[in-house]
């Protein structure tokens, strides 16, 4: 048995499996990022040697913070980018809205940070079916 196979990593871990069913904390979009150019043309770069981005105008996805509401995480909170222009409700109607339950396609792990952090990455999202709507609403008979 040599040394590897001694040593745990991130991938003895199923990091996908976090959950079936979110609540809808928070909705923002996720900017394109392009290099930081300075005035001849060259790439800027941080003191530890990153490159420098800044965000374009331009909308290349959403992100949907959530909390977990089954599983093993539950009460847990993590954000979740589905890439693509359209989120599934606008951000006014988020804002709206109370106890929004939302499911993800395809929820997966994308990235482990340096300092452990996760971030996930999905194909789509969706509403789940028992969706409360504001009080005010239903008092209109919206």
């Amino acid at each position: 048995m040599g040394k590897r196979d001694l040593t745990i990593n991130a991938k003895d871990f199923n990091l996908d499996n976090i959950g079936t069913t979110f609540e809808l904390l928070d909705l923002y979009p996720v900017f394109n990022q392009v290099d930081n150019l300075d005035e001849n043309g060259n790439q800027q770069f941080y003191k530890n040697g990153n490159v420098m981005t800044k965000e374009t105008d331009e909308i290349t996805g959403y992100m949907y913070a959530v909390k977990v509401l089954d599983g093993k995480f539950k009460r847990k909170t993590q954000t979740v980018k589905i890439n693509g222009i359209n989120p599934l409700m606008t951000i006014e109607k988020f804002y709206d809205s109370d106890d929004v339950k939302i499911k993800f396609d395809n929820l997966r792990n994308s990235y482990i940070g340096q300092n452990g952090a996760l971030s996930y990455l999905a194909d789509s999202v969706s509403l789940v079916v028992d969706n409360k709507v504001k009080k005010s609403d239903e008092k209109a008979g919206k």
